[in-house]
């Protein structure tokens, strides 16, 4: 048993969540206390670790203390204290939105900073980060408390000869951390939690939700403030462990007792013999790999004893002796970093063996390069427990340290049992009870010898370690002899590491190459060591003396590559390679030595040629065949090569830095970079290891220091107003500022010091310093500015001296007065590596009106507690039961039966359900098609597929019984698994014709072109775009009670009636019958839309055939292999733009797309520069584009037929091109149905457009932007930002136009913003406003700094050649509406209580994490005039609001917004009369609220929702828009103010008064609200009549721009995000926190989509394609020509299927098998992955269309805009590509000279697939490294 399973079924705690089982996620994360042992000194202290609960076996924690997220003041595995009696949850036992009544539960600094930082928005993952936050901070007090302690025991320590062995075991014994007596110096004490510890500390821990940057941000609050110190804000109940304080000790739960095969030696020698006694005992360190194999099908025998390494004592020392280091083979591996840490800085730093260690110390090179490897090595919470022996004896072929070993020539000291009988005759040996007897005895026997043993001192420091055992060193090269099989014998134990110090000039280096940064599995690793002596001319004496290496023994003598006997290779002085050894991790089936290559090295000058023959032996020693395990042999030869250049280029620059003699003679490669250089993220490990908190650099453009947070725990928010000294103010220096520019980008701006304490305020009053206009906003209505006054506030130090301003606008027409909104600006308390901005407009916190508030989440109390209850965490009912799905294993095959006789014999199951169980029809649809069936009967049709169901007592015999069900298949059938084989089979979803949209002629453009005169340039090719998981911390979950007849259904499910629809039809019962609920969901994203309702279907199935409840919970692996993900899209494109003229661009009369992977030079000068074309066709203005889309649907139609519509409609993007022809397709493939995810294909069709917008950019020779620019709807000038003035005036005036807010649009100085111009037309007939859109455009490139750091980048990629830099700006416009017009409707039922006025709502949205709830109460609350506590929203359910659309299309808040109004409304409607009685005989005196019906509710008109004013609705609101822009009257009186008699000298009448006297009087104070958006057409692009496929599909337009700056690392396709600004129009916020929330968590989700997300299956190839015919004007880039775009109808015809070629793609992974199942194989963007710089700008503007408060939709659109970070990226790849093209010879060949001031040459477009993969990245960079395997592959 596990410690997660434990504690959710056995102790009923349930914050810690299972959201993988592999400890990948960290939702699991609990916090373990473990105590001193007995015998510990008195420094010893308590340990508080973050450990993953889910792979900790439960006697691992036998005596110490667990405490999760619900634990407070010590509590152990408990509720939350003070929250009420056992099990009462925050937000009652209905769930709903832990808001409204009842006291919160307590909450510890961690979780108040969370809550009030906007840290949790599905909640899911949040207990996980609580938990680690918490470990951090508690042991780092109880270190700082045991400090000086501890300084006096290493003192003494210090003064003994050797080291001594410790008593007492545990975990973690500081005592047995010992210093050897040649240290010169202690390490450092312990420091406080600072910036670089919180950033460093959520490696382990995984949200698909915020983003991390609040995450971060609220954290950061946590620290002390720069004035005045402060405390940690962390007192109060959760510091209370109390594990071994004062003596005291934690009443644990004895695992032991219950825990038959657990044993726990206490000595080495006990281990030993019980090992001996045992041969096949499981040794237990961390139980990580346990986990994993079990996942992977390897699991150990369940019967092998366990025998546990925590109470080993010798096995945990860590050690420094005269010869090197030692590492306990039992040591964590967070203690060996502490310990490499503490070994670096006391010998002097990360040097060389140069004599920095003092007192014939060596070089700490070899721990400086495990140090490093170590920082990238898994997670925090695996590191606090896995022990670094039981990673090496793992064997794994892709280890990250077992290279590392292999070349610092490591030592493994291997010990075994004194004298065993029968040792070494075989592995065998006793199983089950026997075993363990056996084992136990030995023990005791051994414990008993080790209690009269005399151990000495040891003379080496370490050999007393292992008194009374036998040892044999190994060579670590000599260690690993095969695939996971090592040198060990039967009963040894792997007791040490001898790691041997450094030699003078010797330089040790680690290298890893991964999907992703944190917590990733090495794709290749190194340890490369080489060792150099400077030999000087004849006379001179050396400068570097040959010093043997050291080395403990003799068996540790045996190096890598031979030792350093040969001499140089010529004559006279110079340097030479006197010794040499690496090694390799993933590049064979165990980690490999390259022997030759190091024999190349050894005695070999340092010089280019010897370089280049060492690269050529690797590339040869390291080939890998093209169908090797795992795949990319291109890429990890390559990737091999550059990590020994690497090292070269490191140590050379090393020896440089150092000086001394031959230092300036030693060869350097051209333009070489330091480590930093080649992966960017160790300029943040330079950072984190020696400075606390630094600032960027200034000439990055980032601000250095971005303020200090304030005293309190709270962000750092400044509320601050528009001033006209804004700019000056950003302007002050500070001392962190330097000369960065300020936040808003402002060239000339610094940041503000730490003495101002306020974060930096953005400039919004320009260069002018002139008053802003404000009041009506010509943006969108319009009309001119109207000036009007705006008064500026005394200047006051909470804001550096600044002067305040508040703009008061003129309050709209509308139903509700809205506040004067303030402009607030938060800036990342403290800054650090990882820093944020965020400037928003909100409604200030006293406004009675409650929309527009940046309040916090309703639930953040119950999600940072972890008492907010999902599917899982509900109690299974009485004799219920746990499911689990029997998912089939062949992509297309007949099904014949399936064989649970081995199922049904283990304990726990109770009955296999299959098809014919079901009671009802087996088949149903989620749309109109019904193609789905709850269990495959007779064939299946995709790998992962339902087939049965086993029910069990509990979920581990369920998933068991579920393991044991032999699925029997009958024939193989062909299988088509990609798009690129359903075309070339014409497999196509049945019944779903070609969707077109069309306008224009395309073929004369066309034609024209191909007629010649070059005018007109064309470029055709393909844009393939990757599937994408969905990834939702909650798994698929659903709880089925059957209730007599009918069946109540609670799930996780974004479609509760959608749920009712089709359990109703499975069950063959009425839909009134079943009863589906959802209290919320751990994340949707779009895949609980329609993939969860299978997963309902089959619980009610169970439950309705066995009678008893039935939850079923997908474990991660099976979720991802079953409910579909984003779909996969091919596109092939032809694009006609305006050329340059007959010799333009390119070199061809038509322009020049070139070969997509050619890297060779067009000429980039002539007309490009030279032509002037006019003014109506400039350069890059596309004339036509022709489009053949197609997507992956998967074998069934799902959502893919409105999912392909919304990329149709969005193919445009935010271009207006005059003739276009787009069609699409859905490809029916054997692979899980592809289903919604956040954008719905919205992304994939922008996606589509704007590669073709790069590719024109590259043929006409043309910045990316300008062909944005001059192709956006509306016209945007790009002489104004290209300038580098910084100004963009498209009116031609001059004239500054800002919002209705009174900010300008962007907030910003730098000049006019665009005029309103014409609507213009889409492709399909919707007329569009391109106002916004331009708005965000030019704020995005105004606050980016545009032309200086296009400048910048450009300088910098000019002096470096394998560090390349990026910039990209992309603009977005995405529609918002259901674009199947029915689901456009929404209803919400309200009830107000009479006892107290409170208030109960209930809408069919589901809450999951966007925040709607709390926007709903918050609408609520503002319409009825009372605070929103008194609003409480309860779970969504089919009883209360039937026939509930999906909560989808980011139109919740729109449409329930307005149906709450509406419900609302009927309310105060009926008071209205009562109140005015009532005011009339006068009111209560009373400080209650006063009836919202006057003072908030009903002035200004009610906007067509009652009586149908101008605001343009219908009656009784069922189209009613937002009186709040436009309504004219309509209030309930009909009168203009609103007021029930306009008697302004009535006492007010407060809210409980007057609905209790409704009450009395008999007046209903329930309403049910509804809602349909108008405006929308039923627009069919399947349709054959043209008129049908046009119309509006959408409400309105949420519009964005983005700009993105990256670093690429060209050697292994390594990348961080640099900066990113983000300006987004979402209207007037409902709540402008939450949203800033949704675009940063969108931007951060889509990063992923774009570069890291790859789903791998294995896939039959398709027959080769025949040749593309030539496209008549040459245009490159391998798609196909104008002929083949033009054939539609040929092409979509439908030939017979072929049988499928034998094998597959990737031999490695069975055809139709999904490889990325898990957080292990699957990378989602992990917290360091997010934009070092993060600044989103929220445009404050009313929407055109009429919404609820004049508010947009958010959570969909913002993810595009991370294509930004594609760009950039592609951007980088293009000035390698350049480097690469203009290298003349390579680089080794030669002492190549200087480059920079090469001109940068024009590059040909390039394909970069989606997601752009670190393969792809690499792979689309050629150089000399990327050249050899490419020759070894034959090119492939």
């Amino acid at each position: 048993m596990t410690l997660l399973t434990y504690l959710r079924t056995v102790a009923g705690v349930t914050g810690a969540k299972l959201g993988c089982g592999e400890g990948g996620c960290g939702a699991c994360t609990v916090v373990v206390s473990t105590p001193p042992p007995p015998a510990a000194p008195p420094t010893a202290r308590v340990v508080h670790a973050a450990v993953n609960a889910c792979l900790a076996p439960l006697p691992s924690v036998d005596g110490c203390a667990v405490t999760t997220a619900e634990g407070q003041g010590g509590e152990l595995l408990s509720p939350v204290r003070g929250g009420g009696a056992a099990g009462t949850r925050p937000d009652g036992p209905g769930g709903g939105d832990g808001g409204g009544y009842g006291a919160p539960p307590p909450l510890d600094g961690v979780q108040a900073a969370m809550a009030a930082g906007h840290a949790a928005q599905c909640g899911f993952c949040t207990p996980g980060f609580v938990s680690a936050a918490r470990a951090l901070w508690w042991d780092r007090a109880e270190a700082l408390t045991a400090a000086a302690a501890v300084t006096a025991e290493a003192e003494a320590t210090a003064e003994m000869k050797g080291g001594r062995r410790g008593t007492g075991g545990g975990l973690a014994v500081t005592s047995l951390v010992t210093a050897p007596p040649q240290v010169p110096r202690l390490p450092p004490p312990p420091q406080p939690v600072g910036v670089v510890d919180i950033e460093s500390l959520l490696d382990g821990n995984l949200c698909r939700c915020t983003g991390y940057r609040p995450i971060f941000d609220s954290l950061k609050a946590l620290l002390p403030s720069a004035a005045g110190g402060g405390s940690d804000s962390m007192a109060g109940g959760g510091t209370e462990i109390g594990c071994g304080r004062g003596g005291g000790g934690r009443k644990g739960n004895r695992a032991t007792a219950t825990s038959p095969g657990w044993l726990s030696p206490r000595s080495l020698r006990a281990l030993t013999a019980a090992t001996a006694a045992a041969p096949a005992a499981v040794l237990v360190g961390g139980a990580t790999e346990l986990a994993v194999e079990s996942l992977g099908g390897r699991p150990r025998p369940v019967a092998a004893p366990r025998l546990s390494l925590a109470g080993v004592v010798e096995l945990h020392a860590l050690r420094s002796t005269a010869d090197g280091l030692v590492f306990g083979g039992g040591a964590t591996l967070s203690r060996v970093v502490s310990f490499l840490k503490a070994t670096v800085a006391a010998c002097g730093g990360r040097g060389d063996g140069g004599g920095r260690g003092g007192g014939g110390h060596g070089g700490t090179s070899a721990a400086s390069a495990l140090l490093r490897q170590l920082r990238r090595f898994a997670s925090v919470q695996v590191r606090n427990v896995a022990a670094v022996g039981g990673n090496v004896v793992t064997a794994s072929p892709i280890s990250d340290l077992n290279p590392v070993w292999m070349a610092a020539g490591a030592v493994f000291v291997l010990a075994s049992a004194t004298a065993t009988k029968g040792f070494g005759e075989g592995g065998g040996g006793p199983l089950a009870t026997d075993a363990t007897a056996a084992a136990a005895a030995a023990m005791a026997a051994a414990e008993a010898a080790a209690a009269s043993a005399v151990v000495s001192a040891a003379a080496d420091g370490c050999s007393d370690l292992w008194a009374g055992v036998t040892t044999r060193r190994v060579a670590a090269s000599a260690f690993f002899t095969g695939y996971r099989r090592t040198a060990m014998r039967p009963g040894e134990v792997l007791a040490a590491i001898l790691v041997p110090w450094t030699a003078p000039g010797e330089h040790m280096h680690a290298f890893k190459a991964s999907r992703r940064r944190e917590d990733d599995i090495a794709i290749v690793s190194a340890g490369i060591r080489l060792r150099l002596r400077w030999r000087p001319p004849a006379g001179s004496p050396p400068s570097l003396p040959p010093l043997p290496r050291s080395s403990p023994t003799a068996a540790g003598a045996a190096n890598l590559g031979g030792g350093g006997g040969r001499g140089g290779r010529g004559g006279g002085g110079g340097w030479t390679i006197v010794d040499a050894a690496l090694a390799y991790g993933g590049m064979a089936a165990t980690s490999v030595a390259a022997l030759r290559t190091a024999a190349v090295l050894v005695g070999a000058p340092w010089e280019p040629s010897t370089l280049a023959a060492a690269l050529d032996t690797l590339a040869a020693e390291v080939a890998l065949p093209p169908d090797v395990p795992g795949g990319m042999a291109p890429y990890r030869v390559s990737v091999a090569l550059s990590f020994l250049a690497q090292a070269w280029t490191r140590t050379a620059l090393a020896v440089r830095r150092r000086g001394g003699d031959g230092a300036s003679a030693l060869w350097v490669p051209p333009r070489a970079e330091w480590s930093g250089a080649w992966d960017p993220a160790d300029e943040e490990e330079a950072r984190e290891e020696g400075e606390a908190d630094v600032g960027i650099v200034a000439a990055d453009g980032l601000v250095g220091s971005l303020g200090r947070a304030p005293t309190s725990g709270a962000a750092a928010v400044s509320t601050v107003a528009v001033s006209d000294v804004a700019t000056e103010a950003a302007g002050r220096s500070g001392a962190n500022g330097g000369a960065s520019p300020a936040v808003s980008g402002t060239a000339a701006g610094q940041a503000m010091g730490p003495a101002a304490q306020a974060p930096i305020v953005a400039p919004v009053g320009g260069a002018t310093k002139g008053p802003l206009s404000h009041g009506v906003d010509p943006w969108e209505n319009g009309g001119d500015p109207a000036p009007a006054a705006w008064e500026n506030g005394a200047a006051s130090p909470s804001n550096g001296g600044m002067r305040d301003s508040v703009i008061t606008s003129r309050a709209p027409s509308a139903d509700v007065p809205s506040p004067p909104r303030t402009r607030v600006t938060h800036t990342t308390p403290h800054g650090g590596t990882f820093r944020g901005t965020q400037v928003f407009s909100a409604t200030p916190p006293s406004a009675a009106v409650h929309v527009g508030k940046a309040a916090p989440h309703r639930a953040a109390a119950a999600h940072v507690t972890g008492t907010a209850a999902y599917v899982d965490d509900l109690p299974l009912p009485a004799r219920g039961l746990h499911g689990a799905l029997v998912l089939s294993t062949r992509p297309h095959a007949e099904l014949v039966r399936l064989d649970t006789a081995d199922a049904m014999a283990l304990p726990g199951v109770v009955r296999v359900v299959t098809a014919a169980d079901v009671p009802g029809s087996n088949s149903y649809g989620v749309t109109h098609v019904t193609d789905e069936v709850v269990f495959a009967e007779k064939l299946v049709t995709c790998v992962g597929q339902p087939v049965g169901m086993v029910l069990a007592t509990s979920a581990d015999a369920a998933a068991a019984g579920a393991a044991a069900v032999v699925v029997v298949y009958g024939a193989d059938l062909p299988a088509v698994l990609s798009v690129e084989a359903a075309i070339a089979a014409g497999s196509f979803a049945p019944g779903v014709p070609v969707h077109r949209i069309e306008r224009g002629d395309v073929d004369t453009v066309f034609g024209n072109a191909a007629a010649g005169g070059g005018a007109v340039a064309v470029v055709s090719g393909t844009v393939r775009i990757g599937g994408q998981e969905h990834f939702y911390l909650e798994p698929q979950g659903s709880l089925a009670t059957p209730t007599g007849g009918g069946m109540a259904v609670t799930a996780s499910t974004q479609a509760p009636g959608k749920t009712q629809d089709v359990v109703s039809t499975v069950l063959g019962i009425p839909a009134s019958r079943v009863r589906a609920a959802v209290t919320r969901i751990g994340g949707g994203f779009g895949g609980k839309e329609t993939r969860s309702v299978g997963v309902s279907a089959a619980a009610a199935v169970g439950a309705a055939v066995t009678g008893r409840a039935v939850k079923v919970v997908l474990g991660r692996a099976a979720d991802m292999a079953s409910s579909g993900a984003r779909h996969a899209f091919l596109a092939q494109y032809e694009a006609a733009y305006v050329a340059a003229g007959a010799d333009g661009v390119g070199g061809t009369a038509a322009g020049t797309g070139g070969d997509e992977d050619s890297v060779e030079v067009a000429a980039c000068g002539g007309a490009a520069a030279d032509a002037a074309p006019t003014p109506s066709a400039p350069v890059g203005r596309l004339l036509a584009l022709a489009i053949d889309l197609y997507s992956n649907a998967g074998h069934t139609t799902d959502l893919s037929v409105p999912v392909l519509d919304r990329a149709l409609f969005h193919l445009d993007n935010a271009y207006d091109i005059p003739a276009v022809r787009f069609h699409g397709r859905a490809a029916a493939t054997h692979t899980p149905s592809a289903t919604a995810f956040r954008g719905f294909g919205g992304p994939q069709g922008m996606l589509v457009m704007e590669n073709v917008i790069d590719h024109v950019s590259r043929s006409a020779g043309v910045p990316p932007e300008t062909v944005r620019a001059v192709n956006m709807y509306g016209g945007v000038a790009w002489d104004g930002v290209a300038s580098g003035d910084g100004t963009h005036n498209n009116s031609g005036d001059g004239t500054h136009v800002h919002s209705g807010g009174g900010a300008s649009p962007n907030d910003r100085g730098g000049g006019a913003m665009p005029s309103p111009t014409p609507p213009v037309e889409t492709p399909y007939g919707m007329p569009f406003d391109s106002l916004s859109l331009r708005a965000c455009w030019h704020t995005a490139l105004s606050d980016a700094d545009w032309p200086r750091r296009r400048a910048a980048v450009d300088a910098f990629n000019a002096s470096h050649r394998y560090r390349k830099r990026g910039l990209a700006a992309i603009p977005s416009k995405f529609g918002i509406a259901f674009t199947f017009v029915t689901y456009n409707q929404a209803a919400a039922l309200l009830h107000v209580s009479h006892a107290d006025g409170s208030v109960l709502l209930t809408t069919g949205g589901v809450e999951m994490g966007q925040g709607l709830h709390t926007k709903l109460a918050a609408v609520a609350a503002t319409e009825l005039g009372i605070p929103p506590g008194e609003v409480h929203v309860e779970e969504t359910a089919s009883d209360k609001v039937a026939n509930a659309s999906p909560t989808a299309a980011s139109a919740s808040s729109d449409m329930y917004g307005m149906a709450v109004r509406h419900a609302c409304r009927q309310v105060l409607r009926r008071l209205a009369p009562l109140r005015a009685e009532m005011e009339e005989g006068g009111g209560e005196g009373t400080d209650e609220p006063v009836c919202g019906a006057k003072t908030a509710t009903l002035g200004d008109g009610a906007g067509g929702v009652v009586n149908g004013g101008s605001g343009g609705g219908s009656i009784d609101g069922l189209d009613g828009g937002d009186g709040g822009d436009g309504g004219d009257g309509g209030g309930v009186n009909g009168n203009a103010n609103g007021n029930a008699n306009g008697s302004a000298a009535r006492a007010p009448v407060t809210w409980r008064a007057l609905v209790a006297e409704a009450y009395a009087r008999r007046i209903n104070l329930s309403a049910y609200g509804f809602y349909r958006t108008p405006r929308l057409d039923a627009v069919d692009l399947g349709s054959p009549d043209p008129a049908r496929r046009r119309g509006s599909p959408f409400f309105y337009w949420t519009t964005g721009a983005a700009v993105a700056e990256v670093e690429l690392c060209t050697l292994t396709g390594g990348w961080s995000a640099r900066r990113v600004d983000v300006a987004m129009d979402a209207g007037r916020s409902l709540n402008p926190a939450l949203d800033v929330g949704q675009i940063e968590g969108a931007f951060v989700q889509g990063m992923g989509w774009c570069t890291m997300e790859e789903v791998v299956r294995g896939c039959v190839p398709p027959p080769p394609p025949s040749p593309p015919p030539p496209s008549p004007q040459g245009g490159g880039g391998g798609g196909a020509g104008a002929a083949s775009v033009a054939a539609a109808a040929g092409r979509f015809s439908t030939p017979s299927l072929p049988p499928p070629p034998p094998g597959g793609a990737h031999g490695w992974v069975r055809a139709g098998v999904i490889a990325t199942t898990g957080p292990g194989t699957y990378k989602i963007p992990a917290a360091r992955d997010i934009p070092r710089d993060f600044r989103v700008r929220v445009l404050d503007r009313r929407c055109e269309a009429d919404t609820i408060h004049s508010s947009k939709a958010i959570g969909e659109p913002p993810l595009f805009l991370a294509a930004s970070v594609f760009f950039a990226l592609k951007d980088a790849v293009y000035a390698a590509r350049a480097d690469a093209a203009a290298e003349s010879a390579p680089p080794t060949a030669t002492a190549a000279t200087d480059t920079t001031s090469t001109p940068r040459p024009c590059v040909p477009h390039v394909r970069l697939d989606s997601p752009a993969s670190v393969e792809r990245l690499r792979m689309a960079c050629p150089d000399v490294y990327l050249n050899r395997p490419l020759e070894e592959s034959g090119g492939e």
